[in-house]
């Protein structure tokens, strides 16, 4: 479900999309599809610091503080 609506998205848009979730403190890259002039590649299944990608940081941003502290620290 998710992979069809980012390829309607990237189709229409032509820039890069994606899909992660918040794993345990971490971003878990569910979906990534390369569109436009894209620099990087993010790997299916790929494990990235929240505060490193613009997806974790838009959800540390909607998490009450006491969670963002025990995923900082």
């Amino acid at each position: 479900m998710v992979q069809a609506k980012a390829q309607k998205l990237t189709d229409r848009v032509a820039q890069e999309n994606g899909f992660s979730v918040e794993d345990s403190g971490w971003l878990t890259v569910v979906y990534h599809n390369i569109g436009g002039d894209v620099m990087i590649d993010f790997q299916i299944g790929q494990y990235l610091y929240m505060h490193s990608t613009a997806a974790g940081k838009d959800l540390l941003a909607k998490m009450p503080e006491h969670r963002i502290d025990e995923i900082i620290d």
